[in-house]
């Protein structure tokens, strides 16, 4: 028993002892079952961060996608209310009550932020084959076409920036076309300094400058009667001279105005588009956003202004204190400049305000005092300073700052004879004069207006008296009083006479007006009161400037959408664009050219753009276009190969 017992008792000690020793592995074991724990744990938490991670992404990528897509069907019904309003660029999007709008450069969606962008596309064969890159040779804008990407960006869960991106091509399908592509087609239309080539299926060019040093009368213009003819300028953007005459009585004009769109070999007449009866005799002319404004020798009247749109007398403005002559006007911007002759102590300059032109303010903006008769006014192109011809020997050519209307120059041209006029074209001034013997034609430097040399860059000796001078390129157009030899043009490049041209008639020219490859001269003969000049031969140079107007269009809808403009170009120069619509033919002829913003104040000048029609127009069913060809390279002409106007009905 004894034993047993003790057998039990150290069988007991054993199990004691021996818990014991398993103990302190235990505490091993544990530590490992705690890393283990610890290690499923992270793992466990791990997978569920990863998996809320994942659904994270997939539902940001789900979304990303829906914006995407919401911004393809935007476009979409966009393109479905007006196809011309997806304009290219990239945009965000709006709501307008009803209907998405193209809005700002992007747009913020919560976290996502979505920008759209509409791109050109090109394809070959005149724009209607395959789609093509824009360098390639032959591609054409197709302009019933974009390129519409909607793009949605974010930043992702780890700050990493994610984007995604849908795309499409759309096309107008229903867009009806007006296209002139052909010689027949471009034939129809009117020109001036511009020809129609058979190059391809037909183009449109400027024409042949000529040498000048052989010229000639192209075409005449008779107003009747025997008054004297004062002076003429020409609007390029309107195509259309101007002329004034010395009074002619109760009952008839003085104020004229001639259609120049189609000057060429074959024209038969330039008719007239209006006239104003101004009651006084018109000694000078300036035309300016659809106004005109007269230098007359009215007491009271010394400046008149004439609405062109319908040739109506609006108003008249007297200078202050002085009875004397108008001379001459220029309006520019929202000033004009008149100088009068008043060789007394008071002004002989005056600048007027013309912000509006149907009522003037009866003070002027400031004067200056010359101190003797002012017989033309030019102003420099940054319109900073007046330059005027006077009676003054001491400064036959005088220089006003136009800030304070302070004279800040004086230069002798020599002898005593009266300078007639003055023009200027970048930093070249020309003063011509009325002179016995001696130059009558002086070019000076006016790079510094206020510190201009006296010293003339070049004189010429023209043998006869100045009455007026013009600067297109690097010649001058003089007109003179002499009977023989009425309009002489003058290099500038080497001061030398490059033609001398007589012209109908035995009389004084008072006045010339350059536009592209004529020069419009104004005589006091009875029968030829303007003459459109040419110079003849050929030269292979061109006119800065030359006009193509379109035949008018008829859509055959009285609700036709006009929605885009666009043409292919070759050659080297520029070509923009005005256009004009009306609800009947006679009212098109009388609707203003407006270019890409429904305003006259500028054209379109990129292929693709969307039309915007004059707000004041009478309608759209009728539909012309007037495209204008530059070159600042006369070795060069630019080429107008089609242009495509769109539209819907």
């Amino acid at each position: 028993m004894k034993y047993a017992m003790q057998k039990k008792t150290g069988g007991l000690k054993n199990i004691i002892v021996g818990r014991r020793g398993r103990r302190g592995f235990s505490l091993v074991e544990a530590l490992l079952v705690l890393g283990i724990f610890s290690i499923i744990a992270v793992a466990v938490v791990t997978l569920s961060l990863g998996a809320f991670s994942a659904d994270e992404r997939v539902e940001r990528v789900l979304r990303a996608q829906a914006l995407a897509s919401e911004g393809i069907e935007a476009v979409l019904s966009i393109r479905a209310n007006l196809f011309s309003d997806l304009t290219i660029g990239t945009f965000g999007l709006a709501t307008s009550p009803g209907y998405w709008v193209l809005n700002g450069n992007s747009e913020t969606i919560g976290p996502f932020t979505r920008a759209v962008r509409i791109g050109e596309v090109y394809r070959n064969d005149l724009g209607r084959g395959d789609i093509v890159s824009v360098g390639s040779p032959g591609a054409t804008l197709d302009q019933f076409s974009r390129r519409v990407t909607s793009t949605i960006s974010w930043i992702g869960a780890l700050g990493n920036a994610q984007s995604l991106s849908l795309a499409t091509l759309l096309t107008q399908w229903t867009a009806l076309t007006w296209r002139l592509d052909t010689v027949a087609e471009f034939s129809a239309g009117r020109l001036n300094s511009t020809r129609v080539t058979s190059g391809g299926n037909g183009d449109v060019r400027l024409v042949d400058f000529g040498t000048w040093t052989s010229a000639g009368v192209l075409r005449t213009i008779n107003i009747g009667g025997n008054e004297d003819v004062a002076d003429c300028a020409v609007d390029p953007a309107l195509s259309v001279a101007y002329v004034a005459t010395k009074v002619r009585g109760s009952g008839r004009p003085e104020f004229y105005a001639f259609d120049v769109a189609d000057v060429t070999p074959t024209t038969t007449s330039l008719y007239t588009l209006g006239t104003t009866e101004l009651g006084q005799s018109a000694n000078a002319l300036s035309v300016q956003n659809g106004y005109a404004y007269i230098a007359s020798g009215a007491n009271g009247q010394e400046m008149m202004v004439v609405r062109l749109s319908d040739y109506a007398k609006l108003t008249s403005w007297d200078t202050p204190s002085t009875n004397a002559n108008a001379n001459d006007v220029v309006a520019t911007g929202t000033e004009a400049y008149l100088v009068i002759d008043e060789s007394g102590s008071r002004p002989e300059f005056y600048a007027v305000n013309i912000t509006n032109p149907a009522s003037i303010p009866s003070s002027p903006l400031g004067t200056a005092e010359i101190s003797d008769d002012v017989n033309a006014v030019a102003v420099s192109s940054d319109g900073r300073y007046a330059f005027l011809a006077t009676d003054d020997n001491d400064g036959e050519l005088t220089v006003v700052r136009l800030s304070d209307y302070t004279v800040v120059r004086r230069i002798d041209a020599g002898a005593t004879s009266n300078a007639a006029d003055v023009a200027v074209s970048g930093n070249t001034v020309v003063l011509v004069k009325q002179q016995s013997s001696g130059a009558e034609f002086f070019v000076y430097d006016a790079s510094n207006p206020e510190t201009m040399s006296a010293t003339p860059l070049g004189t010429v000796e023209l043998n006869r008296d100045a009455t007026h001078v013009a600067i297109q390129g690097n010649r001058a157009y003089v007109t003179t009083q002499s009977g023989s030899g009425e309009l002489l043009v003058v290099n500038l490049d080497t001061y030398a006479i490059h033609e001398i041209t007589n012209l109908l008639g035995s009389s004084t020219a008072p006045s010339v007006s350059m536009l592209g490859a004529y020069a419009y001269v104004v005589s006091n003969g009875n029968s030829q009161e303007m003459m459109v000049v040419q110079g003849n031969g050929t030269s292979v140079t061109y006119p800065p400037i030359g006009i193509f107007t379109s035949p008018s269009y008829d859509s055959g809808s009285a609700v036709t959408l006009w929605s885009s403009l666009a043409w292919t170009l070759s050659g080297t120069g520029t070509v923009k664009f005005k256009l004009r619509t009306a609800d009947t033919f006679t009212h098109l002829q009388a609707a203003r050219w407006v270019g890409s913003d429904g305003t006259e104040a500028i054209f379109y000048t990129s292929s693709g753009q969307a039309i915007i029609q004059d707000p004041a127009a009478t309608g759209s069913r009728w539909m012309q276009l007037r495209a204008y060809l530059e070159t600042t390279d006369p070795a060069v002409t630019p080429v107008l190969e089609d242009v495509t106007v769109g539209y819907s009905q």
